[in-house]
């Protein structure tokens, strides 16, 4: 209907309707992951989120991995996925998510050319997931904040906001 209307009105040319198309695809799928993220939080935050179950992180890893591999292909940057099966209780989707997002921004932030590869091991106490890629990377000053807790000032900003909770923080979780 928007695009009919600027057809109308003469503001697009007809040879650039496939473009404004994508950027109109791509901006409503950015909209809807935005208004997912909200609901995922709000859930988190009222302590009704999805049950969680037993989840292999490896077949995980190589989901989020397969979904994006034709990004990662444009680029030529390769992407693998190793290790071996590990369990954990968790809820999938979330899960995914984050394997996804970590993934995704390895291949954004990578070079030309470059690799990402994301690994899962399973020790007696603990399991882990890494994405080594050979990107950009974080400037050193700036890379005990990723890990870093938000603190008081955060707490401060929090009370501060009239309409409701609303956390953003960004924390590594160790399981």
């Amino acid at each position: 209907m928007i695009l009919n209307r600027l057809l109308e009105n003469g503001l697009v040319k007809q040879e650039d309707v496939p473009q404004f198309v994508g950027v109109i695809r791509t901006e409503a799928a950015r909209l809807v992951t935005l208004v997912e993220d909200i609901i995922h939080l709000s859930q988190l935050d009222e302590g009704t989120a999805p049950e969680k179950e037993q989840v292999n992180l490896l077949e995980l890893a190589d989901s989020a991995a397969s979904a994006l591999r034709e990004q990662a292909e444009k680029r030529h940057i390769s992407l693998s996925v190793t290790g071996e099966s590990a369990k954990i209780s968790g809820v999938r989707g979330f899960l995914h998510e984050m394997l996804y997002n970590l993934i995704d921004n390895a291949i954004k932030y990578n070079i030309d050319g470059g690799k990402v590869e994301v690994a899962v091991s399973a020790g007696d106490t603990a399991i882990t997931v890494s994405v080594k890629d050979t990107g950009i990377g974080i400037p050193p000053e700036y890379q005990a904040r990723v890990t870093q807790r938000q603190g008081d000032s955060m707490a401060e900003q929090k009370r501060a906001w009239p309409y409701g909770r609303i956390d953003l923080d960004l924390t590594a979780i160790r399981f």
